[in-house]
């Protein structure tokens, strides 16, 4: 069997802006996607940004929080060398640029750096792991994985109010200088894997030279008095910059928040607050003493920036840190009604070609330890004249507003305001998405956008169900499926997740045996297909429920289509089944 380039681009790319998008990213220090989003995905203002718009276009930007692979553990297998930025994603390429301009986040430091990871999607956690790039690495070059040092893991770290999660590392001795610092996170519940690059100028460290370009900066040193004989029996000792101990560089700060200052009595300092690097706009204090009181600081969930002035022989200098302000409580006035709930804008940004396709993915944020969990998924095939972005969001609309028991999509009339008057219109930023379950749900887009070439292969698969109730048996086949070479390949079905049972698997067919629901499950499924150094994966997501009733027996079908590979390199492509039935849990249906 042959694998070629996919002909649908399964990878999730979004098509969306105005949601919140999954499933997250570094926020401290920022992250190449996401600083690019903040600059704004249609103009950059970066030369780093705009050079990556130019090569990938502006819809990764929007979609800043989905750089992922379903590795499982094997991220070097699914993310290859020189692709680490975009997670092995081509859509994302962009990311993976070796310039030495990316903005970066200074980090001024003795070791210690609360990383914060903006989790807009959350889910249940296996581990985290943090790389900075060696002093041999060279910016101008690809990133490689040997160019990586592992500095610090977490496991399960619980979200915080802010949908942040706060991880307090020990940045390795002498790491100073610009440098790389590399995120992986993987959730406990699939094999889904985030992948993060974020830029940053590290300072204050012990021991070890600077690497990188970091625009002269003073490494403390004074070899240029090396060769004058010291006739004094008296050591000098020269005056050191002050630093703040505490709290440590991207902690959350409070409305009052104490600083505790090292600094020398005879050393004039000032702290300087602000909305942006440098500026003053919060706060401008002397320090007097090791502790400063600072109060009014805004409650906004915005970066918060403080420049740490010393005066050092009569010369000014400055050390910069980087902080996130606390989110003020506010309530939730958002709702038309005690029981509908503005979830917010729908805004399409690009046009899609035929046999595209669009899934809405609805989650439930409300149970306990922050993971969300899938309660609906809904897709839809571009068809022909459905392609432009006015179009294709109305038909969407009017697909979940059909089949969705939670949400619907569109514009209220204003007479009565009741969620039967919700109609979609065919405008791209015309819908907005009201709830029928409360705030707790979260809306994920994800697109497939076709390449529509006449010279590719075509693997079909269908499941008999994606709903199933207590005892059951379905079936998975690929007996439709064109150009596959059954003899020369290898075919795995696994159970990657709950509790299922695979029987009789043969090639692109298997059975599947649920016992009785002790309680209601998401099983995933998974077909590994390999031939020779080519290896394709494909899940799909059957809800297992113990509520007696009718279950969905309806076929789904997905197609996925491969096209020729530029070049014959090996190369690992994922697959997606993406279901045109609702998956639904039946026990949620009541």
């Amino acid at each position: 069997m042959k694998f070629n380039t996919p002909l649908l681009l399964l990878a999730v790319g979004s098509a969306f802006s105005g949601l919140s998008h999954a499933h997250g990213t570094l926020d401290f220090p920022v992250s190449r996607i996401y600083q690019c989003y903040l600059e704004g995905p249609e103009s950059p203002t970066s030369d780093a940004c705009k050079a990556a718009k130019a090569l990938a276009g502006p819809s990764p930007m929007y979609n800043w929080s989905s750089i992922s692979q379903n590795a499982g553990g094997n991220d070097k297998a699914f993310v290859p060398d020189g692709e680490l930025c975009s997670g092995g994603n081509n859509q994302y390429r962009g990311m993976d640029l070796a310039r030495s301009d990316w903005k970066r986040t200074d980090i001024n430091t003795s070791g210690a750096v609360r990383f914060s990871f903006y989790g807009s999607a959350p889910h249940a956690t296996k581990r985290w792991d943090f790389y900075i790039t060696k002093d041999s690495y060279d910016m101008d070059q690809p990133l490689r994985w040997n160019d990586l040092q592992k500095f610090c893991e977490h496991g399960n770290v619980a979200l915080d109010g802010n949908k942040r999660y706060n991880m307090d590392c020990q940045l390795p001795d002498g790491y100073n200088g610009d440098r790389i610092i590399y995120n992986v996170w993987e959730r406990s519940d699939s094999a889904e894997t985030f992948y993060t690059c974020s830029d940053v100028r590290i300072s204050g460290l012990a021991g070890g030279s600077n690497a990188g370009s970091n625009g002269g900066g003073n490494d403390g040193s004074n070899a240029g008095n090396n060769d004058q004989s010291n006739t004094d029996s008296e050591e000098v000792v020269a005056p050191q910059l002050a630093a703040i101990q505490s709290p440590i560089a991207g902690s959350t700060l409070s409305a009052t928040t104490t600083f505790s200052v090292n600094h020398a009595d005879s050393t004039t300092t000032w702290i300087y607050l602000g909305s942006a690097k440098g500026l003053n706009d919060y706060a401008r204090v002397q320090v007097n003493g090791n502790q400063v009181n600072i109060a009014d600081i805004p409650q906004n969930n915005q970066p918060v920036f403080l420049t740490l002035w010393s005066n050092i022989e009569g010369q000014w200098q400055t050390q910069s840190y980087q902080y996130r302000a606390g989110q003020a409580a506010s309530d939730n006035n958002n709702s038309t009604d005690s029981t509908i709930v503005n979830l917010g804008k729908l805004q399409a940004n690009t046009d899609l070609t035929e046999g595209s396709i669009v899934t809405l993915r609805l989650m439930d944020n409300s149970a306990s330890g922050n993971a969300m969990s899938d309660l609906e998924t809904h897709s839809l095939v571009i068809g022909a004249n459905m392609g432009n972005k006015h179009l294709w969001v109305w038909h969407l609309a009017k697909l979940v507003n059909k089949d969705s028991q939670y949400i619907r999509i569109g514009l209220m009339a204003q007479d009565d305001g009741g969620i039967d008057t919700v109609i979609p219109v065919a405008e791209a930023s015309g819908n907005t998405i009201y709830s029928m379950a409360g705030d707790d749900l979260h809306i994920e887009i994800e697109t497939a956008q076709a390449n529509n070439s006449n010279d590719s292969d075509t693997l079909i698969l269908t499941a008999s169900a994606t709903v199933v109730e207590n005892s059951a048996l379905i079936t998975v086949s690929g007996a439709q499926s064109s150009g596959i070479d059954i003899q020369n390949a290898s075919y795995q079905w696994t159970v990657t997740q709950g509790q299922a049972e695979i029987i009789n698997a043969n090639a692109l067919e298997t059975a599947v045996r649920f016992d009785k629901a002790h309680a209601n499950q998401e099983v995933t499924l998974t077909l590994t297909v390999i031939s020779n150094d080519q290896t394709a994966q494909q899940s799909l997501n059957i809800s297992h429920t113990k509520t007696t009733g009718n279950s969905n027996t309806a076929s789904n079908t997905v197609i996925a289509a491969i096209k020729e590979q530029a070049a014959g390199s090996p190369s690992i492509i994922m697959f997606m089944l993406l279901s045109i039935a609702g998956l639904l849990r039946a026990g949620r249906r009541h």
